[in-house]
């Protein structure tokens, strides 16, 4: 009996306060917005990153424990339960890890009123600190659930995206260092 009362009240106190109190809060998801600078004139950047950074610069600039290594990526997984899980990927252009190309951040829930808060958050953080995206309308939850997408092109061709998984309740900004165009695809003349 002093088994199952023990038993009973960890479960208790797990469902309580284990992941309520540590778990990030859906409607007050990240504003990852904040974290770009720049504009389409001049291009876009991280705080407190340049393109073409080294894996070491990149950790030292961010300074967070618990960074993951994979073959051309770091990896800042901050999930504290099953419903939520936020992920920052720091991408390079190869396995050496010697030049920064793309910073991403995910949210994957497991409910669609937490899918529907964070689209919200990003969809309201955007409003205020993006222009129009390439689409040429503003940017409105609705568009973006119709679309699964929304993109910000520079002049210098970095790149700012928001994609969509309904089916995977999932929402990932991607922020693309600038690229080089072929010049196969430069205009001639």
């Amino acid at each position: 009996m002093k088994k199952r009362l023990s038993i009973l009240i960890l479960g208790l106190f797990l469902c309580l306060y284990g992941c309520s109190t540590d778990r990030p809060s859906v409607s007050k998801t990240e504003n990852v917005f904040e974290t770009i600078e720049g504009s389409r004139e001049n291009g876009y950047q991280i705080k407190d990153l340049t393109w073409g950074m080294s894996e070491d610069e990149v950790r030292q600039a961010i300074n967070q424990e618990g960074l993951e290594s994979d073959s051309d990526r770091l990896i800042l997984n901050s999930s504290e339960c099953d419903d939520f899980q936020h992920v920052k990927i720091y991408r390079f252009e190869d396995e050496t890890k010697s030049n920064l190309i793309t910073v991403e951040y995910t949210w994957t829930v497991a409910s669609e009123d937490s899918f529907q808060s964070v689209v919200d958050s990003l969809c309201e953080y955007a409003a205020q600190q993006m222009e129009t995206p390439d689409s040429g309308n503003d940017l409105t939850k609705e568009e973006l659930l119709e679309m699964n997408t929304a993109a910000w092109a520079a002049s210098d061709n970095s790149r700012v995206n928001i994609l969509l998984s309904s089916d995977h309740k999932s929402v990932s900004v991607q922020i693309n260092g600038p690229r080089e165009v072929p010049k196969t695809l430069m205009p001639s003349g």
